[in-house]
């Protein structure tokens, strides 16, 4: 169950600012209904070693310590067939007002997959070879809040 996060775009010049992440896919996938957690916080090798890498070191604005306020969105796929679906964590409805409604960078989200048929993965079932391939992955685009 695993998802690795490669910041591939940013678009600093814009309010609210996107970042554009490559995401790939290896061991097994996660829990049925749930999907594979998506890790959006960056890498940092002693807090957060599943963090997303930024290999170009691209520019990165300031991220949200209270989280998203929007679930990623999927803008391309390559994994033979097979498609995902973003699916947000939302939090316990007892937390504070103005954290209620935000996603964790870190754990907030997860990804659905689906096979060519519509039916979502197993729990824990093998991911197809199509979905592990080199070059194949899915591309989110994550808006970050406004006057953040």
């Amino acid at each position: 169950m695993a998802t690795q996060a490669k910041l591939i775009g940013t678009s600093p010049a814009s309010n609210p600012d996107q970042l554009d992440f490559e995401i790939t896919f290896f061991g097994n996938y996660g829990v049925n209904g749930v999907g594979d957690p998506l890790n959006l916080a960056p890498y940092d090798a002693n807090n957060n070693p599943g963090g997303f890498t930024n290999p170009a070191n691209l520019p990165i604005p300031a991220l949200p310590l209270g989280g998203l306020e929007e679930a990623p969105a999927v803008i391309a796929e390559d994994i033979g067939g097979y498609y995902t679906n973003p699916h947000p964590l939302l939090p316990a409805a007892a937390t504070t007002q103005g954290v209620a409604s935000s996603l964790a960078l870190n754990n907030g989200n997860n990804l659905r997959m689906f096979a060519p048929g519509g039916a979502e993965l197993a729990t824990d079932a093998a991911y197809n070879a199509a979905v592990t391939a080199a070059g194949a992955g899915v591309i989110l685009r994550v808006t970050l809040p406004k006057d953040q």
